[in-house]
């Protein structure tokens, strides 16, 4: 397991960056300079102030499905694709119950 991929497990348990750097045997801007890597690769989510862009290639049936619901809304494509990752990721075990289902 790579250094950046054991400090964004230990990161996603709520260690702190010393801990992760001690754990890892690094140092803590050492920690802070692999984990700002990951965020930009969208490994891990930004900060809490920060949002975090993605970019997404959709098939054309699947973009004019979300295109006709955003119509429909009043919302534009991304703003509508926004608004419906945002559910899905707050939602306990929605993810994984559409997953689950044959997605």
């Amino acid at each position: 397991m790579t250094k950046m991929q054991q400090a964004i497990e230990l990161y996603l348990t709520g260690k702190t960056y010393r801990e992760i750097a001690e754990l890892i045997g690094s140092t803590p801007n050492s920690v802070g300079t692999i984990l700002s890597t990951a965020r930009k690769r969208g490994l891990i989510p930004g900060r809490e102030s920060e949002a975090t862009t993605i970019h997404v290639t959709l098939s054309r049936a699947a973009y004019k499905r979300l295109a006709e619901e955003a119509f429909v809304r009043g919302r534009s494509v991304k703003e509508f694709a926004e608004k419906l990752l945002g559910i899905l990721s707050r939602e306990e075990n929605l993810i994984s119950n559409i997953v689950d289902d044959g997605l």
